[in-house]
């Protein structure tokens, strides 16, 4: 081929290629028509954790009492993320006020140490605004339906996370029993 013609025809071809490119180019600033925001990521649901308690059927009036509470992923196959557990203690006991005589809570550890808690005496609304656990849109929850004067405790595990193939965490639990309880009325423990 000759320089000539060489010439002849790549000058008109590099200007095509040239407004080719250029054509691309801008094509690609441009948004897409049928672009839509991504959605608002939340957290998937999953299974609840199961949460059982061994408390003893009888305890002296008046006495220390110990129980276990156990907490343990179910799921599948998903992790859950900050797990808790909450109490419900029946500081009220059968009379209620002014002289309470259910249990009060001592102390709750973990393989021996102390567990972080928050303490709530419920007021006579019977809600407590949960201290750890939020919804969606960041907003502590509210925890309804409890007996004013009761105690509610919020437990908060030392896990970041918990797996479905870890053992259940089991955390050993005190309280006090008042002198006031009446004999023979059980105290509902609640998780």
């Amino acid at each position: 081929m000759s320089t000539s013609y060489l010439r002849k025809f790549a000058r008109p071809f590099i200007q095509v290629l040239t407004l080719f490119l250029i054509t691309a180019m801008l094509s690609g600033l441009q948004a897409p028509m049928n672009a839509a925001a991504a959605p608002v990521e939340r957290p998937l649901a999953a299974s609840a954790p199961a949460v059982s308690l061994n408390v003893p059927a009888e305890a002296f009036i008046g006495d220390t009492v110990n129980f276990t509470v156990s907490f343990d992923n179910t799921d599948a196959s998903d992790p859950g993320y900050g797990p808790l557990i909450d109490l419900i203690l029946p500081t009220n006991g059968a009379d209620g006020a002014p002289n309470p005589d259910g249990l009060t809570f001592v102390s709750a550890t973990y393989l021996g140490t102390n567990v972080e808690r928050t303490v709530i005496t419920v007021p006579g609304s019977g809600t407590v605004t949960h201290p750890y656990m939020r919804d969606a849109s960041g907003a502590f929850i509210t925890v309804t339906g409890l007996t004013p004067g009761d105690t509610f405790v919020a437990l908060r595990l030392p896990f970041g996370s918990f797996t479905p193939d870890q053992p259940p965490a089991t955390v050993d639990v005190t309280v006090n029993m008042s002198n006031l309880a009446d004999l023979g009325t059980p105290l509902t423990v609640q998780a």
